[in-house]
């Protein structure tokens, strides 16, 4: 049996820029502007403000010849020269001082173009169909983009796409979701030699994949927008959001950006947390549930608040309270109770960390040096939203959440969450017989509300809740006075009105127009429009790459047409047989959703040029869907007079049936995994070559069919396919 360790991959819904002249916009595609003569740098695809315009900048080169679109928020970059900058600052992080990142990144350019496919026999490479010009070429310079072609490299091939027919290097990539509500647009830039990058990090630098994964272009074939852009300035959505602003996206913007809102920091706050988080869940044997935290969890809870509580004593013993404390050394179910000033407890390593083994057991020292975003906390928490958050009186608590984000530093989100209590405090309005709490903060707990929040009720432990309560606010306060932080931040007056400029513009709107802007045809290209590769669909050895386009006429004959026989039906020509490969897929498109028939008709370069009029299908989809699900029908494009009429339209419906496969492996359990990127990392693992890893990837069809051809499990072929998408 195989088993991936995997991550969920989801496809970008839109693009979110903080503009210096116009704010948070939503933005797609360079404007007209941005595109200059053919000897001439177009401006980097995100330095625009989203309305038409050029952020203002001049052109500046790096230490080793990048060049940089400098603003007056920062630099901006084409993705080659963003490269060029990340690579130079990985190398210095690992003190490989005589390395240049110029030199690599062309010795990997020139390795990819050794090993193509496409250039097998060429005595001249630059003659070749995919060759790719030195990082110095002005084509790297230049904004031509079409979605993501397959392939991929070993250390003995190449055969990913990169040029188009006419020659044009593609240098920045698209969504695929061209029909979600953001239409298509510019989404990273291209890096093809991304596995030549490794290789030599790696064979000549000793810089494993382990070390070199964390260069983004050097896991994938391409580098974020975000890598292209100043930090915090543009960033993907990955998945649908409202228009508001919220104090995740908030606290991603570059540092001062929302001067306005009011920092929050976890230990600030803590006193603001009800007594359901100072509540132990334990099960019936006084253990507590789920995985227990242990010293060795790199990063783990125990880890994080010993390393906070020794940061705070580096600036002396009088930033802790001088309270005493009373902690449990024993265990939940057989206490063992002892009371110690907690400036003695915290300058005994002992002693301290059966304080933090103590306090570990209640969700509120996970909200304090943890991640919160989980566990006992982040399920009290969302319950509690839906308690205090949905009421429709007075501001939302998304309008609230706008007053408020994130103090700086904590990392992993943790300062997110005490933004998002604040808020939710706000929203639930100040507690009438405790003025300088929330309705959220005095949410009382009884064993009725427990078992709501699906914990255990005992008597003792709602004893101690005052007990850990008492600690957990004394190590609060420990933080704050030592990071110069406000101590018991006071809960402050309810807001009645929201924030002025806090939606992003150009967000979009239902039924509006997402057609390509009419400059962009020019430098968008759709996948067919690359030159032929290996790992693109092959067109029919009678046809030449140069005429794929082009029906073969036939010399007229002589003596002019015959008329045929009086009384005989003339017959056409026989129907071109449809691949094998495609009518075993058909039946399968007769299970697709409404939007997934429609994204794989856009897919094939036939679907609907303007928004479907229904969340169903039309009556004339419906028939077409039938249709094309049954290997019974035959297609009008099996009569056109050129063989090959019909198979760029084949191509591109198996490529999406290709990705509806991808999505049933990924319920069937097949994830992605990171160290299996390579076709060599994916011989060892499932006991294939590195070659029959590609030919398995590169093979079209039923995932069923090709394992049987292959004579391997079913599940190699998911594991293969998923990890080389």
């Amino acid at each position: 049996m195989i088993f991936v360790k995997g991550r969920l991959i989801q496809k970008a819904w839109g693009m979110k820029a903080y503009t210096p002249e116009h704010g948070s916009t939503m933005i797609r595609n360079p404007p007209a502007t941005a595109f200059t003569p053919p000897t001439e740098e177009d401006i980097p695809a995100y330095a625009h403000d989203g309305h038409g315009g050029i952020i203002p900048g001049e052109w500046q080169s790096g230490d080793h010849g990048e060049r940089h679109w400098v603003t007056s928020v920062g630099s901006y970059q084409h993705g080659i020269d963003a490269a060029v900058t990340r690579l130079g600052w990985f190398l210095k992080k690992y003190k490989k001082d005589d390395a240049n990142p110029v030199d690599i990144i062309n010795q990997a350019i020139t390795n990819f173009n050794k090993n193509h496919t496409s250039h097998k026999g060429l005595d001249d490479l630059t003659q070749g169909d995919h060759y790719l010009p030195p990082f110095e070429s002005m084509a790297w310079r230049k904004i031509r983009a079409s979605m993501l072609p397959p392939g991929g490299s070993t250390r003995e091939m190449s055969d990913r796409a990169t040029k188009t027919k006419n020659n044009t290097l593609i240098t920045h990539y698209t969504n695929k979701n061209i029909d979600g509500p953001m239409g298509r647009f510019v989404e990273s830039g291209a890096i093809p030699f991304n596995d030549e990058l490794q290789h030599i990090l790696e064979d000549e630098y000793d810089l494993p994949f382990d070390v070199s994964k964390q260069l983004s272009f050097v896991q994938k074939p391409y580098i974020y927008a975000r890598e292209m852009a100043p930090q915090g300035r543009v960033e993907p959505s990955y998945q649908e959001h409202p228009a508001d602003i919220s104090p995740k996206q908030i606290a991603g913007a570059p540092e001062g950006y929302f001067s306005e809102q009011t920092p929050v920091f976890t230990h600030s706050v803590t006193h603001h947390l009800p007594d359901i988080m100072y509540y132990p869940n334990l099960n019936q044997h006084m253990q507590k549930k789920g995985k227990k935290p242990q010293w060795d969890h790199k990063d783990g809870l125990y880890q994080a608040a010993e390393q906070a509580i020794d940061k705070a004593l580096e600036g002396g013993v009088e930033n802790i309270p001088d309270v005493p404390a009373t902690i449990n050394i024993g265990t939940m179910g057989s206490p063992e109770m002892i009371q110690r000033p907690l400036r003695e407890i915290l300058q005994d390593p002992a002693m301290k960390r059966k304080l933090i083994e103590d306090m570990a057991h209640v969700p509120a020292m996970m909200f304090l040096f943890g991640r919160s975003g989980q566990g006992d906390f982040k399920r009290h928490f969302d319950r509690l939203m839906e308690m205090y958050g949905a009421d429709e009186e007075g501001l939302s608590y998304d309008q609230h959440s706008q007053f408020f984000k994130p103090g700086a530093g904590g990392g992993k989100g943790k300062h997110l969450s005490a933004a998002r209590l604040m808020a939710l405090a706000h929203k639930s309005g100040v507690d009438e017989d405790d003025p300088d709490r929330s309705k959220f903060g005095t949410h009382a707990i009884t064993s009725e509300e427990l078992s709501a929040f699906n914990v255990n009720y005992n008597e003792n432990l709602m004893g101690q809740v005052d007990r850990f309560r008492g600690i957990i606010e004394a190590l609060a306060d420990h933080q704050s006075e030592a990071q110069g932080h406000p101590v018991k931040m006071a809960l402050g007056d309810i807001n009645t009105k929201p924030m002025q400029g806090m939606t992003f513009a150009n967000y979009p709107v239902e039924g509006e127009d997402v057609a390509l802007e009419s400059h962009m045809d020019a430098y968008l290209h759709g996948v067919e429009d690359f030159a032929d590769a290996s790992s693109m669909p092959v067109p029919p050895e009678s046809t030449s790459a140069t005429t794929v386009d082009k029906p073969v006429s036939s010399p007229p004959p002589t003596g002019g047409t015959p008329s045929p026989k009086v009384g005989v039906v003339p017959q056409g020509p026989p129907a071109t047989p449809l691949p094998q490969a495609f009518q075993q897929v058909r039946p399968q498109i007769g299970d697709l959703n409404p939007q997934r028939f429609r994204e794989m008709l856009v897919a094939g370069g036939i679907g609907r040029t303007s928004p479907a009029p229904t969340p169903e299908l039309t009556p004339i989809e419906a028939r077409a869907q039938q249709s094309l699900s049954d290997p019974r029908q035959q297609l009008l494009s099996q009569y056109m007079k050129a063989e090959d009429a019909h198979l760029p339209v084949m191509d591109r419906v198996m490529k999406a049936l290709e990705s509806m496969q991808q999505e049933e492996a990924g319920f069937d359990g097949i994830k992605i995994n990171s160290n299996l990127n390579s076709p060599h990392a994916l011989a060892k693992h499932v006991g294939l070559t590195a070659s029959e890893v590609v030919a398995i990837n590169q093979t079209m069809g039923d995932w069923h069919n090709i394992a049987k051809s292959y004579n391997v499990d079913a599940k190699v072929v998911k594991v293969i396919k998923t990890n080389m998408r």
